[in-house]
């Protein structure tokens, strides 16, 4: 096995299947209103002791967040890729990197 196979597999072994389920559960509710969704976390939030997963649903308020670890980010985006959406870093107004942006 090459080192981009091993280095693949393991990127994939940070994502287990609740989070893969729950990834697309957000991102088929975001993308059904907006042209892109965004998979919030940053390598900066870490100073702000956000940097673990955040999963929240409120079906009552039509409201869902996703936030997954800065290092996570590069999983997803490959296996995002995988099933066909696309992916680029998000910046807010001030460019500043706030997470991953998916669309179709």
């Amino acid at each position: 096995m090459g080192i981009i196979d091993e280095i693949k597999r393991s990127r994939a072994e940070m994502l287990t299947d609740d989070k893969k389920e729950f990834i697309l559960k957000y991102l088929k509710h975001s993308l059904k209103y907006r042209d892109y969704a965004i998979i919030d976390g940053a390598e900066h939030y870490k100073r702000f002791g956000t940097d673990g997963w955040v999963t929240r649903d409120e079906p009552e308020r039509n409201y869902m967040q996703c936030r997954a670890p800065y290092m996570c980010h590069a999983a997803i985006a490959e296996w995002l890729h995988s099933l066909g959406f696309k992916t680029c870093r998000y910046y807010n107004k001030g460019g500043i990197d706030n997470g991953l942006k998916v669309y179709i």
